[in-house]
């Protein structure tokens, strides 16, 4: 953990953070890069990859978490969801 000083106009407040960056947004896109690869390079199973899904509000739509999901289908038009979470305190 690191403390970050953080400043305004009339007084000092420090702030712990958990520097331990997670990887979901990195892990994510390499899966979909290396799918829609497959897909063109190769005779495969996989015929679509679907766009990176966040995990949203419903209504306020910031992120709720770190969590990404990515939807595929197969030659015979079956869907599949791929998520990638971080999973904390392992």
């Amino acid at each position: 953990m690191e403390t970050v000083p953080l400043c305004c106009c009339w007084c000092f407040v420090s702030v712990v953070f958990d520097m331990n960056m997670v990887y979901c947004d990195y892990i994510v896109d390499r899966i979909k890069t290396l799918l829609n690869r497959e897909i063109s390079d190769n005779d495969t199973l996989i015929s679509d990859v679907g766009n990176v899904e966040f995990d949203l509000h419903p209504e306020e739509k910031y992120m709720v978490s770190t969590k990404k999901t990515l939807t595929l289908s197969d030659i015979n038009g079956k869907l599949y969801r791929v998520t990638v979470e971080e999973i904390e305190n392992v």
